[in-house]
């Protein structure tokens, strides 16, 4: 017969929070440091994991490897205490890490995952310059959320031809020769404007005129005021 606040098979506390403690799991963070941070054994935790099947996150094998993870897992200073105990106010843990990175690769800046995290924006920033693995995982997410929009812009290139040129406007490759060139202005200088397709079009639709010449204009030598030159076929006196 078991007792209230027991599991057969599983070393269950009431006051353990289970679910924290499944989703550091996930995160990559060890036994040994789960059982640290809820001050129940190594085994214990282990049990818990094999009766429910806990399963570790594609992000899991690189968070591990983070100096979070390590501090986490040995902390060795008063502020690694403080993280492991979440004392202080300390927000550094697995499961902010893993939830970072998962707005940020859905396009948040650091400053709103910041703020779903509960934390200054300033915070987040120092936490990861002092983690460098942490940081490299960041950029990456954040690359990868770019790539996402750059496909879909190619994408769109298929059925519109503006989109293909937008990317050839901001990509390194091609901005120098499809971008927006700056109007200098200056004297004996060129200025060169790309044409687009549609206005090209445009141009060599419109029949050619011959530009009209103003009057050439000369000087009377009995006083001050211009004079029109008359030319062929003007009736004017």
């Amino acid at each position: 017969m078991k007792e209230v606040g027991q599991v057969v098979g599983v070393c269950w506390r009431p006051d353990v929070d289970w679910e924290t403690a499944r989703r550091e799991y996930e995160c990559g963070l060890s036994l040994t440091a789960i059982g640290r941070r809820h001050k129940i054994s190594r085994e214990a935790v282990r049990k818990r994991v094999r009766k429910e099947g806990w399963e570790r996150t594609p992000d899991a094998d690189a968070l591990a490897l983070t100096d979070t993870a390590r501090r986490l897992s040995q902390p060795a200073t008063g502020t690694d205490h403080r993280m492991v105990n979440g004392g202080g106010g300390s927000k550094r843990s697995m499961t902010n890490a893993q939830r970072l990175l998962d707005m940020l690769a859905c396009g948040a800046t650091v400053t709103l995952a910041a703020k779903r995290l509960g934390m200054a924006p300033l915070s987040v920033r120092r936490w990861l310059e002092q983690d460098e693995q942490l940081a490299a995982m960041v950029e990456q997410a954040q690359a990868e959320f770019a790539s996402g929009l750059v496909d879909n812009i190619r994408d769109a290139g298929k059925r519109d031809w503006r989109a293909s040129f937008a990317l050839l406007e901001k990509m390194p490759v091609s901005r120098d020769e499809f971008g927006e060139q700056p109007n200098i202005g200056g004297p004996g200088e060129i200025s060169i404007a790309v044409v687009l397709p549609g206005e090209l079009q445009a141009m060599l639709s419109t029949p050619w005129q011959k530009p009209e010449h103003p009057p050439a204009i000369e000087h009377d030598p009995a006083g001050d005021a211009p004079a029109f030159a008359k030319h062929e076929g003007d009736d004017r006196t």
